[in-house]
């Protein structure tokens, strides 16, 4: 968060300045959130929050990677702010219904194999 602060400083005095992007990556999200007491789990929501919230501004950015994403693995809010949705794998109702809400994949054709999925 230092740095997305730091850089909203810079944009402060100078709302047009270059930043280079800068990529977060969190493999198996879900196994962070799951597997931890409420405090924990709560500071990381916040943080991932936060980060999804205002770093576009910034050009910080968050790359988040999970077996499976339900309301336990992140909060909704940070999935309202995702720009790019990628599902691979199963692809049915239950499995799609957190990251793609307003999608019913029964009049979908995915093809079968490996890689197929959905990205949106």
């Amino acid at each position: 968060m230092n740095i997305i602060y730091k850089r909203q400083e810079i944009l402060y005095d100078n709302p047009r300045h270059p930043f280079s992007h800068l990529t977060i990556v969190i493999d198996e999200v879900l196994a962070l959130s799951e597997g931890t007491n409420k405090n924990i789990k709560d500071s990381f929501f916040s943080l991932i929050s936060q980060i999804a919230l205002l770093g576009r501004a910034t050009k910080v950015h968050l790359l988040l990677v999970s077996q499976r994403f339900d309301y336990q693995s992140i909060p909704v809010s940070v999935r309202e702010q995702l720009n790019v949705l990628i599902q691979i794998g199963n692809i049915n109702k239950k499995t799609v219904q957190f990251l793609f809400p307003d999608l019913d994949p029964e009049g979908i054709v995915i093809p079968l194999g490996k890689g197929t999925g959905l990205i949106q």
